[in-house]
C-alpha cells in the first residue's frame, strides 16, 4: 500500500517537458506548458540545462542525465530541486580574493562590487584563450583616464562551487587591471552578504 502511494506521489509531481522550438545553440523549452528560451549552457529554475542544440534536436541535462529531444517530443520528469552553492571568502588586506576559472582555465579574482562588469587585462584574456577580435570595441573610464576595451561574453565563469554561463566581460588593453575583477555582471546573478570580514556568495538555485 505504501509503495502504491509513493508511486502515485511521484507520478503526480512529474512534469511534462517538450522542445517546441529549435535554433542554432538555442531551444525553446516547454515545462508543463510554460515556455522558456534557453541558450547552450543555460538552465531553467527547475535545473534543466541545455547542453547543445541545432535545427534537428536539443540535448538536455535533467537531474544529471543527458536526454536528446527532437522538435515536439515530450518527456515526463520528476525534478530534483537544485541545491544552492555557497562560497565564503575571508577578507585579507581589505580585499576579497577568490579562486576560480574562466572557460575552465584556473584564475584568481578580486571581488569588486564597484565594477559594473567582470574586467581583466589583455594578458589575462590571452591566458584564458579569449579572441579579442570576436568582441565589441568600447571606451571605458578608469582612474587613469579613458582606455580602449573589448566586451564579449565568456562561456563560463566559476568561483568556488558557483558556476555561471554566458557572462559578460570587459578586456582592457595593457596591464590594467592587475587582477581580474569579479564585477557585477557575475555578482548580480548571485546572492551577496558580508558579515564581520566574511563575504558569502550563494547561487540563486
Amino acid at each position: 500500500m505504501l509503495a502504491c502511494l509513493l508511486l502515485q506521489a511521484i507520478a503526480a509531481s512529474a512534469a511534462d517537458v517538450a522542445v517546441v522550438g529549435l535554433f542554432r545553440n538555442a531551444a525553446m523549452i516547454s515545462i508543463d506548458g510554460h515556455q522558456q528560451l534557453l541558450r547552450s549552457g543555460e538552465s531553467t529554475a527547475e535545473g534543466i540545462r541545455l547542453i547543445s542544440a541545432n535545427s534537428r534536436e536539443a540535448v538536455l541535462e535533467i537531474n544529471g542525465e543527458q536526454t536528446v529531444l527532437k522538435l515536439s517530443q515530450h518527456i515526463g520528469s520528476v525534478f530534483t530541486k537544485p541545491k544552492a552553492q555557497e562560497l565564503r571568502i575571508q577578507r585579507r588586506d581589505n580585499r576579497y580574493l577568490a579562486g576560480g576559472a574562466i572557460n575552465g582555465t584556473p584564475v584568481s579574482f578580486v571581488v569588486d562590487t564597484g565594477a559594473t562588469i567582470v574586467a581583466m587585462n589583455e594578458y589575462h584574456a590571452r591566458k584564458v584563450g579569449l579572441d579579442l577580435n570576436q568582441g565589441r570595441k568600447r571606451m571605458a573610464s578608469t582612474a587613469g583616464g579613458m582606455v580602449n576595451t573589448v566586451e564579449m561574453n565568456v562561456d563560463s565563469i566559476q568561483v568556488g562551487p558557483i558556476r555561471l554561463t554566458n557572462v559578460p566581460v570587459a578586456v582592457m588593453y595593457g596591464r590594467f587591471p592587475e587582477d581580474i575583477l569579479l564585477g557585477m555582471s557575475f555578482l548580480s546573478q548571485v546572492h551577496i552578504s558580508e558579515t564581520a570580514g566574511v563575504m558569502t556568495l550563494k547561487s540563486r538555485f
